[in-house]
């Protein structure tokens, strides 16, 4: 029993001692709203050697004593300044400490959401949706013929081809493209768009697949009296792509496209029949 009550008396008075040294009191000395009177306050406050704290609120200067924990100096302060400052009241306070872990989760989260921020930031930064590009290549276009001319276009062929794109989000893009494919004796003029999806192979490499569709022209060079010959052109396309430096990639592609060119030669009964073109290519884009 003995042990019980020594141990309800030492939690009663920790908790006494710990509510008191929550307590802290000021004296509010007194209060004007001008700065000479302000002056004059200062002064004499300074004359007694106590520490002041002075608040601005709504035009008014509050003149506070400095924190002071014990009750009897709280006293003796307060009768000394009775003397000049007689509506001068002592006002108590209550200091609730902050609960540690909480400030550092907050902490922590305002240093994840400035991560956060600065990662969004630098993605917004190194990410690029407009581009243009060049590349050169072969390729075999297909077709019949009865005519020595297309025996010539059937064999492989050099191509250029020029393009400008937009990304719609970091892996969809599309893009416009003009392919000339040429011989001695014919250019095949290709314009089409393309809508492509891109994924992330290894660090640096995308590899990408896309519908293409578009138009294409076919001219002669000799003979001068075959006509021209114009068709809707479809087809796919797939390729990758390797970011080398900065905004500067270099890709590898290659596309089939469907065609439907089909030419009398008006000199004889000859004729000439395109239906497909295999194009491979390396080119160089560059975003911005």
């Amino acid at each position: 029993m003995k042990i019980i009550k020594i141990s309800v008396i030492l939690l009663i008075l920790s908790t006494l001692l710990y509510a008191n040294s929550n307590v802290y009191r000021q004296i509010l000395i007194s209060k004007t709203s001008k700065i000479k009177n302000l002056q004059l306050i200062k002064k004499r406050v300074n004359s007694l050697n106590i520490g002041i704290i002075i608040k601005k609120s709504n035009n008014k200067y509050f003149v506070y004593s400095k924190k002071i924990k014990s009750k009897k100096y709280a006293t003796y302060l307060l009768k000394k300044l009775k003397h000049y400052f007689p509506s001068a009241i002592i006002l108590t306070y209550t200091y609730n400490p902050p609960n540690i872990k909480k400030r550092v989760k907050i902490a922590n989260n305002k240093k994840i959401k400035k991560r956060k921020t600065k990662k969004k930031r630098s993605i917004k930064k190194s990410y690029k949706p407009f581009f243009v590009g060049t590349a050169f290549g072969m390729d075999s276009i297909s077709g019949k013929t009865s005519n020595y001319l297309a025996s010539k276009i059937n064999n492989d062929d050099t191509t250029y081809a020029l393009e400008s794109g937009y990304y719609f989000y970091e892996n969809i893009f599309s893009s416009i493209k003009y392919l000339n494919s040429f011989t001695s004796d014919i250019s095949l003029d290709s314009l089409y768009s393309s809508l492509n999806y891109e994924v992330t192979i290894m660090p640096k490499t995308k590899l990408y697949a896309g519908a293409i569709l578009g138009l294409s022209l076919l001219r002669f060079e000799k003979p001068k009296d075959a006509s021209d010959s114009k068709s809707i052109l479809y087809g796919w396309q797939i390729g990758t792509n390797y970011s080398f430096y900065r905004y500067l990639d270099i890709f590898v592609s290659y596309e089939g496209l469907s065609i439907n060119h089909s030419v009398d030669l008006s000199s004889s009964d000859e004729y000439i029949k395109l239906t497909y073109i295999h194009n491979l290519s390396l080119g160089v884009r560059y975003k911005f």
